[in-house]
């Protein structure tokens, strides 16, 4: 069915190959028995609420993402290698320097090699958090502690994965014990191990999962109702569109703000570059004309 060895599979032997979410839902399934179930429900993601939305943020943040590091890295380059020879031009010919060109030259100028360091340590510090897996759970652990949108998404992603248990017969507490051995996001997983916990304590696990944060007190409730009612996969499946819907609006909005906000971010990059050296190099045409 699955001739991989899950445990060691994916990110650790061919690191992006597969997305940490394809991972975890391989080895949900080979782990529950669920054949092919939460893969198909993976790939049928595209076609759940909210979905343009994601692709519309993800790819401008892609996109601004590759563009401003560029532009920073230019501009560093010609601060610390193009405006120093500039200086020295004016120098020879005697000429008086644009203001704002005077002032970086002897405001960064003096911190060049420092610059220089710190752009390359950045470059590492990317570098690892994007390129192994220790760097990959900080980078998780990050971005769920700054971002309720992306801790939501993977709560509704759990929950989608115990819709698929509960279709297939698996029973719930295999499944979150599952989840909560090889899930990606450190602070879902240590959520997950908590409710786990709970479970073996002889706990509700509606009301664990709430108390641990991945279900609000509303939603436990609405599935313990479901649950007695015998419609438990059909409440997840509406949680999890629900969860999937409010982000989707969450997001909608905020991309109203941050699209003019990286717009005037890239604008204010060209304003400068261009002030700091068209401007001088206009100025050495005009006195030797």
């Amino acid at each position: 069915m699955f001739p991989l060895d899950f445990p060691g599979c994916g990110s650790a032997s061919q690191p992006g190959v597969l997305r940490d979410e394809d991972i975890l839902t391989l080895r949900f399934d080979a782990q529950s028995g669920t054949r092919t179930a939460a893969l198909r429900a993976s790939l049928d993601h595209p076609a759940a609420t909210g979905f343009q939305t994601w692709l519309y943020f993800s790819t401008m943040f892609i996109y601004f993402g590759t563009v401003l590091p560029i532009s920073l890295a230019s501009f560093l380059f010609a601060q610390l290698r193009v405006l120093p020879r500039l200086e020295k031009i004016f120098g020879e010919f005697g000429m008086r320097k644009p203001a704002l060109f005077a002032w970086s030259v002897n405001s960064l100028e003096p911190y060049s090699n420092q610059l220089l360091i710190a752009a390359l340590l950045l470059l590492v510090a990317i570098i690892w958090l994007f390129g192994t897996r220790t760097g990959r759970r900080l980078r998780w652990s990050i971005a769920a502690r700054l971002f309720r949108s992306l801790r939501e998404v993977h709560a509704a992603d759990v929950l989608q994965k115990l819709r698929v248990a509960a279709t297939a017969g698996r029973p719930i507490p295999g499944a979150l014990s599952t989840l909560a051995r090889y899930h990606f996001d450190p602070t879902i997983r240590h959520e997950l191990l908590v409710v786990r916990n709970d479970l073996e304590q002889g706990l509700p696990v509606w009301q664990s999962m709430s108390a641990a944060g991945l279900l609000s007190s509303p939603e436990a409730s609405l599935l313990v109702v479901a649950e007695r009612q015998g419609s438990l996969t059909w409440a997840l499946e509406q949680l999890v569109e629900v969860k999937r819907q409010r982000v989707a609006a969450r997001l909608e909005r905020a991309g109203e703000f941050l699209l003019p906000a990286f717009v005037l971010l890239m604008a204010v990059l060209v304003i400068i570059q261009v002030s700091l050296f068209f401007v001088p190099l206009i100025t050495l045409l005009e006195g030797l004309l």
